[in-house]
């Protein structure tokens, strides 16, 4: 008989006349017929890292033996951070990747490295003489430096649109509406440096940031729809004098 045994930090890969025959945890026993073999054993030492051989892998892939391991597929422009018990410990490219999970906890977070847009809708404002009115704004952001966006903040998604908001809300609120309406790509180009500066820090880089949209309350709405037509009569008037 053969006696086999792993560590506590060994994973051992049992094959029988060079087919797979099992995968031995740490701190297994495995007693086999010697007779019945050829038995080969392949052992791996977790603590040189937790990555499968690529070859071994596909192998152990092929032959369904994937227990003792977890498969992570990153998407192409994607990258993949890989959290092992809490601790950032790897990034991951695109692409197929393996790693021994027994006694570890492994957590991936994936990251889009495309240029995407964020927009906030509905967001308050209160102008300069004290009209209350919606904005929509909407900005196109990339993920540069990964490890720094998912690191630094909870969710660096969620930190732009905050950034967004309160930027333009202090714009917003030293104008009053007439200027608003007046000028909003000037405005635009007022509030965008200071949010591109600011998540810069956190490694995401910010281009174009629009005002779509300024929405009056109804009263004012109202209002402004007399006056508009109050200068059209005017207007007129004079042309008919």
């Amino acid at each position: 008989m053969t006696d086999i045994r792993t560590g506590p930090d060994e994973i051992a890969v049992l094959a029988r006349d060079g087919r797979l025959s099992e995968v031995l945890t740490p701190d297994t026993r495995r007693v086999v017929w010697t007779d019945a073999g050829p038995w080969a054993v392949e052992r791996i030492d977790l603590a040189e890292g937790l990555e499968v051989p690529h070859a071994l892998g596909n192998r152990l892939t092929r032959a369904r033996m994937t227990g003792a391991m977890t498969v992570i597929e990153v998407a192409q422009s994607n990258v993949g951070l890989l959290f092992i018990d809490g601790a950032l410990a790897e990034t991951l490219t695109a692409g197929t990747h393996r790693f021994w999970t027994v006694g570890r906890k492994l957590v991936t977070k994936m990251v889009d490295l495309r240029w995407r847009a964020h927009d906030v809708t509905g967001h308050e404002i209160l102008t300069k003489d004290r009209v209350t009115l919606r904005v929509n704004l909407a900005a196109d952001f990339r993920v540069t430096a990964p490890v720094r966006a998912v690191t630094a903040v909870n969710d660096f998604e969620d930190a732009l649109h905050r950034a967004l908001g309160l930027a333009f809300r202090k714009t917003l609120g030293a104008l009053t509406l007439d200027a608003l309406l007046a000028d909003k790509m000037a405005v635009d180009a007022e509030a965008a440096e200071a949010v591109r500066a600011e998540m810069a820090e956190i490694g995401v880089e910010v281009g174009a940031i629009a005002l779509k949209d300024v929405i009056l309350p109804g009263e004012m709405r109202d209002i402004l729809t007399g006056v508009v037509a109050a200068e059209k009569d005017a207007e007129a008037n004079v042309v008919r004098r």
